[in-house]
């Protein structure tokens, strides 16, 4: 409404993604399960932790901060910047984000 004091008319659409993880992690621009990102709900890093039950101490992830190694990824301007961020966070930028 700041912009448009009367309101404006807008068209959007929700699109519902079933699929299994490695398709989901493809699709959401993160790295693959088989790398040490394999958990895109928490912060469960690294392959040393896959045999980890604690689930009461794990961290979620923060989608703000994802967020943001995704517009840097985006804003990288060469390709070895981009495997930089990527290989760091295990995300790239994708126009979904």
């Amino acid at each position: 409404m700041a912009n448009h004091s009367e309101g404006r008319l807008t068209r959007s659409a929700i699109a519902l993604v079933i699929c299994d993880l490695p398709t989901a992690h493809h699709v959401a621009a993160f790295a693959s399960i088989g790398s040490h990102f394999f958990c895109s709900a928490c912060n469960c890093y690294h392959k040393t932790n896959y045999a980890r039950v604690d689930f009461q101490n794990w961290v979620l992830c923060d989608k703000d901060e994802l967020h943001q190694y995704a517009e840097q990824w985006k804003d990288a301007t060469t390709s070895a910047k981009h495997e930089w961020i990527f290989k760091e966070y295990g995300v790239h930028y994708l126009k979904l984000w």
